[in-house]
This record gives C-alpha cells, structure tokens and sequence, in this order.
C-alpha cells in the first residue's frame, strides 16, 4: 500500500527516480514535478479536467483553494498599502472624508496628596466607567452653544454676537428758530420743540426731516438734514420763561396799554423762542411759569421796539465795566422773523424750567450776578434780572455766549439760577466740564 502511494506519480521523466504523491521538486535531479506553491486559484472542473486520466495520475494544489484565495486578498490589500505609501500626491488625488475621531476617557487619577505649596490643588478628573468611550465628531456644531468640546477648550462653535447699529433719531417739523449764536435750529415736532445744533442753518419756516445724535446737554447734533417744503404756521410747547411791555419793561405783563407791545418767551430745553402776544386775543398773555401750547403764524421780520423812556433800560454800575441793558450782545442784533400767537392753551404751572439765554455780563464784585437775555437770540432787546450767581464759576463763562440754564420759578414768577452750561455749538453742547450746578456733567 506505501509503495502505491510513492509511485502514484510515477517516476521524474528526467532521471527515472520515483516521486512521492506531493512532492513538487525531484529529490535526485532537482526536476519541478509539481504546480507552483503560488497557484492563487485552480482551473475550472471541465469533463476532460475531472476525467481520470489513463496512467491514474490525479493533479491536486497544494494548498486548499479557500486559503489560496485568502493569501490573494491579503497580498491586494497589501499592495495597495505599500502604493499608498510611496505616492506622493495621493492627498491630492483622494479626497477622502475627515476621520472620526476616538476619545478615550482617562483612567481614574490617583487620590491627591496634600498641597505643600499653599494653593489649592485641582480637583481630579471623575473616573471613566470601565469599558466606555468618548466619541469626539470632527464635524463643526452648528448650534449657538459654544464652549469648547471635547478636550478644545475656550469657545468651541461659539459664535461672536454682532453688534446691533444704533437706532437712528430723525425728527421732522417747522423750523420756528434760527440761531446763529448758538450754531443751532429750532424745529417745532408734534412732541415739542427740538433744538439742533448743525454747520449750516435752516431759514424760520423751512420744514425738515434731520437725521440726528444726542450731545451730552441734551440738545442733538445733526447728522442730515432734508428739506421738505415751506409753512407760515407752526405750534410751540414750552413753559414761559419771560413776559414784558416792550415799551413799559417796568409795568405789569396783562396786556392792558392798548398801544404797546408783548411779548413772552416760551422755553424748552436748547430754546427760550419770543411769540408777540395780540391784543385780539380772549385771554392776557401767559404768566411766567406757565406751561404753554402756542399756535403762531410766522410774518416778516421782528422789528426792535426800544422803550418808552430810556430811563427804562436796566443798569448795573457796580459791573465792571458798568453795564447798561441798552448795549447787548450779540452785536450786530440777531434779525429773525416775528412768531404771532394766535391761539394759546395753557395746559400747568411750573416750578422749574430750562431756558436757553445769551450771556451778556457778569458782575464778580460782592455777590457775584450773572446777566443773560430774555431770549435765545435776545431778539427783545432785552435781560431778565440778574441772577444770584454764588458757588458758580464766572470764569467759565464768557459774555457772548450761548448758554442752558436750569431755574427755579417762584410763585411770583422770580427765577432762580440752579445750574448752567454750555451750548456754544455742538462742541459746547457736547462738553461735560463746562456744567456747574444742577447741570454738572451735562
């Protein structure tokens, strides 16, 4: 039976020795008798193939073809490692997808020791459970969250908010002053009066729409301005901050000398506007202190009205230099045109206001006083007493300028100065270190 198996092969058809069924090389003449070992895969069973041939011999691989195709997938796989690694532009080539990245939580640190060095030691890492992972995606959040991930640390997807555009402040209306010493306009609005401070000024009866920004005094600066038409009519708002006879400054503002001219001044903040009270009128003109609503029409230009008798112009010799009312700033007089009333509500009484004056003199000799006219242009001609200007600093003001002034209004219609700033253009209104009193830091 052995001898069968060893000659199944039959002798090397070059030397004659005889060959063991799976030997693939004779052992004598070193013949190949057998297949190659590579032999990835075997032919095709045909009839011919699997027909027994005549001598008995039966070709086999030498290896089963399972394993054959085994090794060749291994040795493709490999190839195209080895290919991989030595191409160059291979990242050129493929784009291939971002890897997914695998975290291991970290282990359990060891219990901490005392700290010797003062400070506190950092609180250790909690302990992973055994056998879990982390699963880190490379792919960015796209919710607002933010705040690292994984091991990043400081912002994450965080996304920076944008910064909201200031709203923008517009205000439309009738232009009921203009005042050149202030470097300002005056636009009557369905909520008041606006005072704006721009480079070049607008004509009395000019209706606007401006683009503005509020200055530090509370008076805007203007950033635009458009012109939309015309009006002889406006309505002001305000309380009364001044009321006179022109031709009798000393008598009594009621409307009674049938020949004379009144006026009153109607105030709010960046405005102290003159309005020439008519005789045709069902009530007196308004008392100081009161809050007004006052409907004009806008006409030609005011003329001066001196008084009476000169004796009637203030005078304070103890100035120095002496003033006389007669001589005001600015000079020369501002021409503007005249605001007639021509209906009036009066809707309170005030005890406190804002007025806008020009500063004519300042008396620092004994109790120090403070001149400044009746209104905002000084188109009357004329001053309101001179206030009681004690703990306020003269030196900061100087005659000929605009200024915003905060009073106490007494019962009587006295007022008293309880602070004052500038209003010298829009760098003036802007300015918070020329506020004293009430106004500090306006």
């Amino acid at each position: 039976m052995a001898g069968e198996e060893l000659n199944v092969r039959g002798p090397c058809s070059s030397c004659g020795a005889q060959l063991a069924s799976d030997q693939r090389y004779c052992v004598e003449c070193g013949q190949r008798v057998g297949p190659p070992l590579a032999m990835p895969y075997s032919l095709p069973a045909t009839a011919a193939a699997t027909a027994a041939p005549a001598s008995g011999r039966v070709w086999r691989l030498p290896i089963a073809p399972e394993m054959a195709s085994l090794l060749a997938a291994l040795a493709l796989g490999f190839g195209v490692v080895v290919g991989t690694a030595i191409s160059p532009n291979l990242a050129g080539i493929v784009a291939a997808p971002p890897p997914t990245v695998v975290a291991q939580a970290p282990p359990a640190a060891p219990p901490s020791t005392p700290s010797t060095g003062g400070a506190a030691s950092a609180a250790p890492a909690p302990a992973a459970t055994a056998g879990s992972s982390t699963v880190a995606s490379t792919t960015p959040t796209t919710s607002g969250g933010g705040g690292g991930g994984g091991t990043g640390g400081g912002g994450g997807g965080k996304k920076k908010k944008k910064k909201e555009p200031a709203t923008p402040i517009s205000f439309s209306g009738t232009v009921v002053r203009s005042n050149p010493v202030a470097q300002s306009y005056t636009v009557a609005t369905s909520g008041g009066m606006i005072s704006i401070h721009a480079d070049t000024l607008p004509q009395v009866g000019d209706q606007v729409d401006s683009q503005v920004r509020k200055l530090n005094n509370g008076t805007y600066g203007e950033n635009s301005r458009n012109p939309v038409g015309n009006a002889d009519v406006a309505s002001v708002r305000g309380t009364v901050t001044y009321c006179a006879d022109l031709e009798h400054p000393t008598a009594p503002c009621d409307g009674a000398a049938a020949a004379d001219h009144y006026v009153y001044a109607v105030s709010s903040l960046g405005a102290s506007v003159l309005v020439t009270w008519p005789h045709s009128a069902p009530a007196p003109p308004p008392k100081v202190g009161s809050q007004v609503q006052a409907a004009i029409s806008i006409g030609a230009n005011f003329a001066p009205i001196p008084p009476a008798s000169t004796s009637d112009w203030r005078e304070i010799p103890d100035c120095t230099p002496p003033y006389n009312e007669q001589n005001g700033l600015p000079t020369p007089p501002v021409v503007t045109k005249e605001l007639t009333q021509t209906a009036l509500t009066v809707t309170g009484t005030a005890t406190n206001a804002m007025l806008e004056s020009v500063m004519q003199t300042k008396c620092p000799a004994g109790t120090p006083r403070l001149v400044l006219s009746a209104d905002d242009v000084r188109e009357a001609g004329r001053d309101l007493a001179p206030f009681d200007a004690t703990g306020f600093d003269l030196n900061k003001l100087n005659p000929g300028q605009a200024v915003q002034v905060a009073v106490d209004v007494a019962g009587d219609g006295g007022l008293t100065m309880k602070g004052i700033t500038s209003d010298q253009g829009a760098a003036g209104a802007n300015d918070v270190s020329q506020g004293q009193g009430t106004l500090t830091g306006s």
